[in-house]
């Protein structure tokens, strides 16, 4: 990966280069499926949901992509289920639609909404009661692309250049944690095990240690690269996490940029959010110019 890594930067930017705003990248993946249709996640805007005020609205930000420019969207489907250590508990259920009248014409030329749900919304649709869950359990919802002839598409129709790619960011399925008030951040040191990694440094299943040194000053903690086996550097480079007490947003940093070799040294920068009641971590990378919007998501041992 080391050496590869150069190659893929230049091919990046070749490609940006030569193409308009993903014209081409979206015609590929559209000549290579049956009419689908992509909700590119621009942006989260609110990660979690408030295990005290089930009025607070999880909230993210889609672009949809069809073969048509999104002149297919219909409506976006949501649906969610309650899951307790990564396993559903009962059915995932219908929430409600968002009508493709509710999008605007975004940057693309393409369709960009935002899809809302607050605990609530879901609860009542699950048929939950406050003691039917807990502050370390998670919601898990999933979008559906709903066309106008008909078809729908969701996690299940989607390959993997879709679900985690940098660039499509389109996983039709979300992890909705709950937020705790935080008085530091202790509860992200540890062991953790690599989930998502569109970088690929790491696989899924690998392991990496997490720590938290009150003398960083307020709500940081560090994520190790000492297992990274591509990094020159990976004896003393660490990815620097900084999270939003009020609401577990995180912006990141590094204590100094990773040296991958072959002269490919990379700044590192990016956001993300985290779950301060389980300790759960899910960051949107940038791997200097050109690498950005990379998922790394971590679980807690």
């Amino acid at each position: 990966m080391k050496n590869i890594k150069p190659i893929l930067a230049f091919a990046l930017l070749v490609f940006a280069w030569g193409c308009s705003d993903s014209d081409r990248i979206v015609d590929e993946v559209f000549d290579t499926t049956t009419s689908g249709g992509i909700l590119r996640t621009l942006s989260t805007n609110t990660g979690t949901f408030d295990f005290k005020d089930p009025s607070m609205a999880w909230s993210i930000t889609v672009e949809a992509q069809d073969e048509e420019d999104g002149d297919l969207l219909k409506t976006v489907n949501m649906y969610a289920g309650l899951y307790r250590n990564a396993k559903l508990i009962g059915t995932e259920e219908f929430i409600k639609e968002i009508p493709a009248s509710s999008f605007t014409t975004g940057q693309n030329g393409l369709p960009v909404g935002d899809v809302t749900a607050t605990l609530t919304e879901v609860t009542n649709s699950l048929g939950l009661d406050e003691v039917d869950y807990s502050s370390t359990d998670e919601f898990r919802i999933r979008l559906e692309y709903v066309m106008t002839n008909g078809r729908t598409w969701s996690r299940d129709d989607a390959g993997g250049t879709v679900l985690t790619s940098a660039y499509f960011k389109s996983p039709y399925l979300y992890t909705v944690p709950f937020f705790c008030a935080l008085d530091d951040v202790s509860i992200f040191n540890g062991k953790y095990t690599v989930t998502v990694d569109s970088w690929a440094d790491y696989s899924a299943g690998n392991t990496i240690p997490v720590t938290y040194n009150p003398d960083d000053g307020g709500y940081t903690f560090r994520i190790l690269a000492t297992n990274n086996p591509f990094l020159v550097n990976a004896a003393t480079a660490y990815m620097i996490v900084k999270v939003n007490p009020e609401d577990g947003s995180v912006a990141i940093s590094s204590n100094e940029d990773f040296d991958y070799g072959d002269d490919f040294v990379v700044t590192i920068t990016g956001d993300g959010t985290v779950a301060t009641c389980t300790g759960y971590i899910n960051l949107s990378v940038d791997f200097g110019s050109g690498n950005a919007d990379n998922t790394f998501r971590l679980t807690k041992n």
